[in-house]
């Protein structure tokens, strides 16, 4: 199940929204489509399976807000708890951002980063959590 968050700069004062991660599908047509939680959306999701999973995260070299594959099957997974325990089993190397190819991306407060994350804009203050809510 996602969380989303949102992120403020203690120098700067800029805010961050990062969120995920969110189990998809593939349409037909090869478009990505959310899944749902913690059943199918739609009667097409449900035929489909969780192909993957995505997330919306903070890239800590160039600053933007990136929207990433984390995980993509090439078998249809049955059901939203298999296809975590298949997301968390996994290393997410191979993850980087769309626009400046780092695999320095963030998405809550959990991950490693001893000492604070620094802010990839002003590069003074430390991101603090404004809050976090599960939709």
């Amino acid at each position: 199940m996602g969380v989303n968050y949102q992120y403020q700069c203690s120098h700067c004062k800029v805010k961050f929204n990062t969120s995920g991660p969110w189990a998809f599908y593939r349409n037909k047509k090869g478009e990505r489509i959310p899944y749902g939680y913690p059943g199918p959306l739609t009667e097409e999701a449900r035929l489909s399976g969780i192909q993957g999973f995505f997330a919306d995260m903070l890239c800590l070299n160039c600053g933007r807000e990136v929207n990433v594959i984390l995980e993509e099957y090439n078998k249809k997974v049955e059901g939203f708890f298999a296809a975590m325990r298949r997301l968390w089993k996994g290393e997410e190397e191979g993850v980087k951002c769309p626009s400046c190819k780092s695999k320095e991306l963030f998405l809550n407060e959990e991950s490693d980063h001893p000492g604070g994350i620094v802010c990839p804009l002003c590069k003074e203050g430390t991101l603090a959590l404004l809050e976090s809510w599960t939709p």
